[in-house]
């Protein structure tokens, strides 16, 4: 049941433009595990409201540090691999993390990075680097969770 809801939230969340849900990569997002419920300050007028009181009120999502979401804000592969980790905390290891050129060792999203790679939920690039700034695109984003959840396309 709890894996459900979280993937009806996910479901829900990827059914809305990335670029008008997530907000913009920063440092002062929170990424570790929470038990409590979160009230957004910035989405009470934003027409996902609705979608985004779920995901904080499950955890999913926490925002930022001074309790905004920034809504309108477009997401990165860094606050997407935050994302997968949060959402699907129990998911086996499948390989071990490289060390990718572009993420510094006091980056806010390196561990998220690492254990979503590890996890398998994104790669990185030929060159050795992550691009933690890149903007996520909704297909790119639909395809982790597809294969995050072992979904095929139907006959």
């Amino acid at each position: 049941m709890y894996l459900t809801k979280r993937l009806l939230w996910l479901t829900l969340f990827l059914s809305i433009p990335l670029n008008s849900l997530l907000p913009s990569y920063g440092r002062d997002i929170a990424i570790e595990a929470y038990n409590n419920s979160v009230v957004f300050s910035d989405t009470d007028d934003h027409w996902a409201n609705l979608c985004l009181d779920g995901m904080g009120t499950e955890g999913l999502m926490r925002g930022y540090q001074n309790g905004s979401f920034r809504p309108d804000r477009t997401m990165t592969r860094t606050e997407f691999a935050a994302v997968m980790v949060q959402a699907f905390p129990d998911m086996p290891k499948l390989r071990e993390a490289p060390n990718f050129v572009d993420v510094a060792d006091d980056f806010w999203g390196k561990k998220a990075i690492s254990t979503a790679y590890e996890k398998g939920f994104l790669t990185g690039y030929p060159d050795n680097t992550f691009k933690p700034a890149q903007p996520i695109s909704r297909v790119q984003s639909i395809v982790v969770l597809a294969n995050t959840q072992k979904l095929s396309p139907s006959t």
